[in-house]
């Protein structure tokens, strides 16, 4: 197995130009304008990312969200977007305006526009955005936590990976509550714009969670050159999950993807700022801490006060590019 992050560290961290203040390895760039713009991009495939009969006005708005959700991560406000649709010819035109209303309505929650883009016919359904925001306040990165740093998470994690193993034909039982909010969670994210530019200043270090609560974990670990603690009696109870066993309510919190929460690291005395922060709108929740230097980015998850081994950890998301 080749991992995507091994291939683009190998391959693509090409050096970084004077006007680079962040480039490759963070959730967005950031680059050098009249103030700091950040960039960013991401792709749905279809039967990768969504399935072939998803809502289009859902799909249209999470294409955008997911976007955001990285802007989030660098306390940045959105400014613009330019959105890529290859479609499948079966979709027809009702269903590209159902998606076209969905990007719409993303927007003018967040305040931002859609300045262009490219439309063009293929074999497999794909959507792109990339965004462009100012982080005029400062910004975040990964980089920067320190030893002695508390770990937070905004919102739950893991209602989005159940809702997948649903739709994959997965026996859980649960109820049709439950199931509709673990849906809605997968099909309608909410990214945590306003989250993340009020971090700035309080914060050390953040990203956004997309593959995974442990996968982000070990990615802002290794970018920061620290080792992480995280303590399972302290992540936020998902509704969602609350009918499950503990062990698979553990598993899919940890393994999930598709959360577009924010993991972050801050000093103990900030605390009162990171509550601030979150100003209610938002659930934020100290799940660990930093726990020495380490550059490997080492994790670990303590249960009851006692470490999970290697073996009980999931390990996260990762697209295989194969040999």
């Amino acid at each position: 197995m080749t991992a995507e992050r091994d291939i683009l560290r190998r391959r693509f961290a090409f050096p970084a130009a004077d006007n680079v203040r962040l480039g490759i390895g963070d959730d967005a760039a950031i680059l050098r304008a009249s103030g700091n713009i950040a960039v960013c991009a991401d792709a749905l495939v279809c039967r990768r990312h969504f399935f072939p009969d998803a809502n289009p006005f859902l799909l249209g708005k999470k294409t955008l969200a997911v976007s955001l959700s990285d802007l989030a991560a660098m306390g940045a406000k959105p400014l613009w977007a330019i959105t890529v649709l290859a479609a499948e010819k079966q979709h027809g035109e009702n269903w590209m305006t159902r998606l076209a209303d969905g990007m719409r309505e993303c927007a003018d929650t967040f305040n931002f526009s859609i300045v262009g883009g490219d439309l063009t016919a293929s074999d497999t359904t794909t959507i792109s955005a990339t965004l462009i925001g100012e982080c005029d306040g400062g910004f975040l990165s990964r980089n920067g936590a320190q030893v002695g740093d508390d770990v937070w998470l905004s919102g739950e994690a893991g209602e989005a990976a159940l809702a997948l193993r649903l739709r994959n034909g997965e026996d859980f039982k649960v109820s049709a509550k439950a199931r509709a909010r673990a849906m809605q969670r997968m099909d309608d994210p909410t990214p945590r714009i306003e989250l993340g530019r009020r971090l700035i200043g309080a914060a050390s270090a953040a990203l956004d969670v997309s593959d995974g609560l442990i996968r982000a974990a070990r990615d802002l670990a290794l970018a920061s050159k620290v080792a992480l603690h995280l303590h399972s009696e302290r992540l936020p109870p998902a509704p969602a999950l609350a009918e499950l066993d503990p062990q698979t309510r553990l598993r899919l919190t940890l393994e999930g993807g598709d959360d577009y929460e924010l993991l972050f690291c801050a000093p103990p005395e900030k605390r009162n700022a990171i509550e601030a922060a979150a100003d209610g709108n938002v659930r934020v929740s100290k799940i660990g801490e930093v726990a020495e230097k380490n550059t490997a980015g080492k994790v670990e998850v303590f249960s009851a006060g006692k470490r999970m081994t290697a073996e009980d950890l999931p390990r996260g998301y990762e697209h295989d590019f194969g040999e």
